[in-house]
């Protein structure tokens, strides 16, 4: 999840951003649009966000086109950026791209939710909260997860860099061995 908070609110019509700020049940995803052609991303890192904010800017002169994105988490961490949380102060701001920056003045919704299933014979995604929610074209953008490969030590003392969360783990694991070092007084032990 990203280190900053989803904002208190809940659909906002009227927003040019097109962002749905879920507090309680997805009740309000899909946002209410007749018969739109629904294109729905599962997922919004990098390939999801990435996917969304290029059909945004090539779809609008389809009016009958509708660009959702079902995502739990209100940002796209930049991992290429976490070098700088890692080795700065821990700001999560230096590599956290908020969907509704993001998606300004693009024609995409945002539900901030999950995806528990996919019916693609009935052309439809179910939502954590058990809503049905209709496709025209899906695209499936979960990316990936760390693989740890099965070495001896490894697991127990590698980290990986993956998340703002994990940036700042491996800040306070070299600051806490620069304290270590700090207090030997051999040059050569440190």
């Amino acid at each position: 999840m990203c280190a900053g908070h989803i904002r208190e609110a809940v659909d906002h019509p009227s927003s040019t951003t097109g962002v749905i700020w879920m507090t309680q049940a997805a009740a309000n995803c899909p946002p209410e649009g007749g018969d739109a052609r629904r294109i729905v991303i599962v997922g919004g890192g990098y390939a999801g966000t990435t996917c969304a904010v290029e059909l945004g800017r090539r779809l609008p002169r389809f009016e009958d086109a509708e660009i959702l994105m079902v995502e739990p988490n209100p940002c796209q961490q930049a991992l290429s950026e976490l070098d700088l949380v890692a080795v700065g102060p821990p700001k999560a701001e230096f590599c956290e791209l908020q969907h509704p920056i993001v998606f300004k003045n693009l024609p995409v919704h945002v539900c901030y939710t999950t995806v528990e299933s996919i019916d693609p014979q009935a052309r439809e995604v179910q939502v954590a909260e058990g809503q049905r929610v209709s496709y025209w074209r899906l695209v499936i953008a979960t990316g990936a997860i760390p693989f740890v490969p099965d070495v001896p030590g490894l697991a127990e003392h590698a980290l990986t860099m993956w998340s703002v969360l994990d940036a700042r783990k491996l800040q306070r694991r070299v600051e806490r061995q620069f304290r270590v070092a700090a207090k030997l007084a051999h040059r050569d032990d440190r």
